[in-house]
């Protein structure tokens, strides 16, 4: 048979029911494989397999393969796309602390190096990659298990570079908190730390790695030396992605981690050091991951230099969740160490105000008893004015965002104003192009999300982001038309909308019992457990504790959303009435 022609040979493959066809096809395999990894941008970071859609298939592993098929197929080559499965077998000792061997991608879904779970959320990677806390926006990771799970990084935790000798190898980064990844510690188990390598030399070690051109799971076996913190690995070259691979000894216990940087592994002792220098310090905010690592490996931690002072500074408006009762003219919040919600009557604000809790106290703006709709207080033991905003807001939303307030349209108002808590002053932003009321918005990311509302006089079902002055409308959409619900951080890239209103149609509308976690990267949509009645949130803002948020409904109703279990908890809690407080 003779050589085959691109120009009469047509490409068609298939992927998980998705076609793609190449006319004048591909008759180079490497070529071909790069085409359909720009076609499905999610199989860069993935390794997969090539069948034909013969009768019985071929699987296509090779260059000679590939040919092999384009002869049987001159034509029309049609191919299935399948994902590859890890190799490492199941009854091979190594087998489960591979499941916390992960990918590192881009934002373009390529493999840039190799990660380690150490604890529930804390990974190890190497410096090289994510050199600060400023880039981990750009990174997520990826689990080689059967649903490839892919977790973003939490741009708001912890962040920590550290080496040996004053070089800085290896990066600390904490993923968020997501229910993803809570499904997936059903079956992975983060990678036991040692105090010290078994042994200082040994004729077999094994790397586990991904490269940027071969996403499987790489195994390199090889003998190696420590001296001191550094372990020679002899003259070997495992290219890009390898950066970050643990080693482990032939009785699969950690040795150390890879650096490309110097083409050698550095010692699992420095790596365990430096968690016990972290943790004695202490107030890293990780100090539950670091304890987790080490009772995870079966090691004592240290005890922690630093103590709480006997009263210990606290703000507790800061760690309060907090709504207006306008029928009471009252302000309600209630402190999470608390058992009852704190009243404070004499509020000046009326239907349609907005209250944030503020690390100077709680700033309410929006309309007053006596009706005008560009007032603003602050409740710090006691009512007092603050300058008024420059526009009207009524069934605004707000948000604490970069140590400031936002005030976000209204009813009879499209601009986007800011409170500089310092100076005490309000600068108009920017606009929407109609006035957008009973929205709901969240600040994660560097970015302010609103979501849904009443813009004009129809109910919306879009998505912005406010980042700076500009103000983005995203091409994907909320799940319906909808206003006045909740909405919630469950971590970098994902947000939970509930209750509110749905707007069916013009005419006709329905209390939503139902929630929906958004991811704002790509505006996938997966429902979320339902309210036990329907509730509107619209003006009011959460209260993030760990791994749980509390919020008040517009009516009072106090519920805590358990982000682990991802659940809706509701409390049942007395009112504490407080003194009158009138308006200085």
């Amino acid at each position: 048979m003779g050589c085959i022609s691109s120009k009469t040979h047509t490409l068609i493959v298939d992927y998980e029911g998705t076609k793609k066809e190449k006319a004048g096809g591909y008759t180079d395999y490497l070529q071909a494989r790069k085409w359909i990894s720009n076609e499905f941008p999610h199989l860069r970071s993935q390794a997969f397999l090539l069948q034909t859609m013969d009768k019985p298939p071929m699987t296509i592993k090779n260059s000679q393969d590939f040919t092999n098929a384009l002869r049987l197929n001159p034509k029309v080559l049609k191919l299935k796309i399948t994902l590859e499965r890890p190799q490492i077998l199941s009854t091979d000792p190594i087998s489960k602390l591979s499941q916390a061997v992960v990918k590192i991608k881009n934002a373009a879904g390529h493999i840039e190096g190799t990660g380690v779970l150490i604890s529930e959320t804390l990974l190890l990677a190497s410096s090289e990659i994510l050199k600060d806390d400023l880039c981990l926006e750009n990174y997520s990771v990826m689990f080689y298990d059967s649903r490839s799970t892919t977790v973003p990084f939490d741009l708001n935790r912890f962040y920590h570079k550290f080496g040996v000798n004053e070089e800085n190898y290896f990066a600390l980064a904490q993923l968020s908190w997501c229910r993803q990844l809570d499904v997936l510690l059903h079956d992975v188990k983060p990678v036991p730390l040692e105090l010290e390598p078994s042994s200082r030399r040994g004729t077999k070690a094994d790397i586990l790695y991904y490269l940027k051109t071969n996403p499987s799971l790489n195994r390199r076996t090889v003998g190696y030396n420590i001296e001191r913190d550094k372990i020679s690995l002899g003259d070997i070259l495992l290219g890009e992605g390898a950066q970050g691979a643990p080693i482990f000894d032939e009785n699969c216990k950690l040795l150390g981690f890879f650096s490309t940087k110097i083409n050698a592994g550095i010692s699992v002792k420095a790596v365990t050091e430096e968690l016990k220098k972290l943790y004695k310090k202490g107030n890293h905010g990780v100090d539950d991951q670091i304890e987790y690592a080490f009772k995870n490996s079966n090691l004592d931690l240290p005890e922690q230099d630093f103590q709480l002072p006997e009263e210990e500074p606290t703000n507790l408006y800061l760690e309060s969740a907090c709504y207006l009762d306008y029928k009471n003219e009252s302000l309600n919040y209630q402190h999470f160490t608390e058992t009852k919600i704190r009243k404070i009557y004499n509020c000046p604000a009326d239907k349609g105000s907005c209250a944030v809790v503020t690390p100077i106290g709680i700033i309410i703006t929006g309309k007053s008893l006596s009706g005008d709709t560009n007032k603003a207080w602050i409740y710090d033991n006691a009512f007092s004015e603050l300058p008024n905003t420059y526009d009207s807001h009524e069934y605004h939303c707000s948000v604490m965002h970069d140590s400031s307030l936002y005030v976000i349209s209204g009813r009879n108002s499209m601009s986007i104003e800011i409170f500089d808590l310092s100076k005490r002053q309000w600068t108009r932003l920017t606009n929407f192009s109609k006035n957008l009321y009973k929205a709901s918005c969240t600040s994660i990311n560097r970015r302010i999300y609103i979501c849904g509302g009443i813009k004009g006089e129809k109910i919306s079902h879009s998505i912005y982001s406010l980042e700076g002055r500009q103000l983005i409308k995203h091409a994907f959409k909320m799940p319906a038309f909808i206003y006045g619900g909740g909405l919630l951080n469950l971590s970098s890239n994902l947000v939970i909308y509930f209750g509110g209103v749905i707007g069916l149609e013009d005419t006709y509308k329905e209390k939503n019992l139902k929630s929906f976690m958004i991811n704002i990267d790509n505006g996938s949509i997966l429902e979320g457990k339902n309210l036990e009645e329907s509730m509107e949130f619209y003006t009011i803002q959460p209260y993030y504790r760990k791994k749980e948020a509390i919020i008040f409904s517009t009516k009072g109703k106090l519920l805590r959303y358990d982000i682990k279990k991802a659940k809706f908890f509701y409390f049942s809690i007395q009112l504490e009435e407080a003194e009158d407080y009138s308006v200085d």
